[in-house]
């Protein structure tokens, strides 16, 4: 046996992670700017971690969810929920993301696929679907400062949206596709 090298195991069954009044905060000075804050995080999860990869079922809520980019609020103190799969592979950074059910305000959507980190790349392979939602429930998430434009809109009705974010993000201006049917 060679003295110089060790191996490990960890294989640990996670009963309860609780994350309660979080504040997380990510800015991005990339070329393509970003910026995401989410205020008062609470989440409940459960899983497995071993040597290899983090396994987690989790349910997230908060209060407030803020995303700019390139200095436009395209969402802002918005209050939503966020479940699902996740499981994260420590050798490659990898996220991959099952089984996802995301509500921003009243509005109702479902993503499923991965998201893949490294290197300063974000590479997306996701489908989305927005099961049937009203017109309010879709304005409920625009920011208050235009949401003023929207005071008189009289709708009835539902909508369902299809679509997926195909891509990449990098320091060089790849931007995902986003496709919506």
């Amino acid at each position: 046996s060679d003295p110089s090298y060790n191996a490990s195991t960890l294989n640990l069954k996670l009963e309860k992670v609780l994350i309660n009044s979080g504040i997380l905060s990510h800015v991005d000075l990339s070329s393509d700017p970003y910026s995401i804050y989410l205020e008062n995080v609470n989440t409940k999860a459960f899983g497995k971690i071993n040597s290899n990869e983090l396994k987690l079922e989790f349910i997230n809520a908060f209060d407030q969810f803020t995303y700019i980019s390139e200095n436009i609020t395209y969402l802002k103190q918005v209050k939503g929920s966020w479940e699902g799969d996740l499981i994260y592979m420590f050798d490659s950074g990898d996220w991959l993301i099952n089984n996802i059910k995301i509500g921003l305000n009243t509005l109702k959507t479902r993503v499923n696929g991965d998201i893949q980190s490294g290197q300063g790349i974000l590479k997306f392979d996701l489908d989305v679907h927005i099961p049937e939602n009203t017109i309010s429930d879709l304005i409920s998430i625009i920011p208050g400062a235009m949401a003023n434009q929207f005071d008189k809109l009289s709708a009835t009705g539902k909508f369902s949206l299809v679509g997926s974010v195909k891509g990449m993000i990098d320091s060089i201006g790849h931007k995902p596709l986003i496709k919506c049917k």
